[in-house]
């Protein structure tokens, strides 16, 4: 791996070129998926979940519950410790929840390398890549993977802060709620009721997320809300 591959994708300008250049440099590694998440620290001590993915639409629509992510034994790893983490079906298997790995194979997501990086401000960047199939034989390989994913992460993460910590000006606390009724399959009625706004009042939050996510259905928004990480 060069330096210029690095570099490449931290000088990534807006969400749409980071995915788009942490996609090549997952393959150059010889793997088909990667996550980065963006974990970051509240007032209130909880924590908020943002990130970026070439996972597909199918996987995004049924994963788009952060309380799953929470419970994955992956997730668990890099969010208490620093330690790099190899993953198989063996790794949830032992966790007790095998059938979270039996869910997410058939999306490519059956092995994996991933990091963890300690981030300015209490935040955090869990990075990972995933393929079908085995981890590679030789461990030298494998180590490299691991490095190859810690350089990464380190000379990305004011990228990472930039573009994907940007998302909180990305909609108004009005849109998020109505973004968020609906992933949760709530009707315009049910949602004007639920938020004391008129029906043209939430059809036109709407249409104000058609919009900005660029789509023309309600399934969209919510997909690309979850693929934004601004809904669970």
């Amino acid at each position: 791996m060069h330096l210029r591959q690095y570099e490449e994708v931290a000088e990534a300008q807006n969400r749409e070129e980071l995915t788009a250049r942490l996609t090549a440099f997952t393959w150059l590694v010889d793997f088909e998926r990667f996550s980065l998440v963006l974990q970051q620290p509240r007032r209130d001590g909880s924590k908020t979940y943002r990130g970026v993915t070439n996972a597909p639409s199918a996987w995004l629509t049924k994963h788009r519950d952060n309380a799953l992510a929470l419970k994955d034994p992956v997730h668990t790893h890099l969010r208490h410790s620093f330690k790099p983490i190899l993953y198989s079906q063996r790794t949830y298997v032992d966790a007790g929840v095998g059938e979270m790995w039996e869910e997410q194979a058939p999306f490519g997501y059956q092995v994996g390398v991933a990091v963890s990086l300690a981030m300015p401000g209490g935040a955090r960047m869990l990075l990972g890549v995933d393929r079908p199939g085995s981890l590679p034989n030789d461990p030298d390989k494998v180590a490299r993977v691991v490095s190859d994913l810690q350089l990464l992460a380190t000379y990305t993460q004011d990228t990472v802060l930039r573009v994907v910590a940007a998302n909180d000006d990305l909609l108004t606390a009005q849109q998020l709620n109505v973004l968020q009724l609906i992933a949760e399959g709530k009707s315009t009625s049910v949602i004007a009721t639920l938020l004391g706004v008129s029906e043209n009042t939430v059809k036109f939050h709407v249409r104000e997320l058609f919009k900005r996510f660029g789509v023309a259905t309600r399934e969209q928004a919510v997909l690309e809300g979850c693929r934004l990480g601004l809904i669970s």
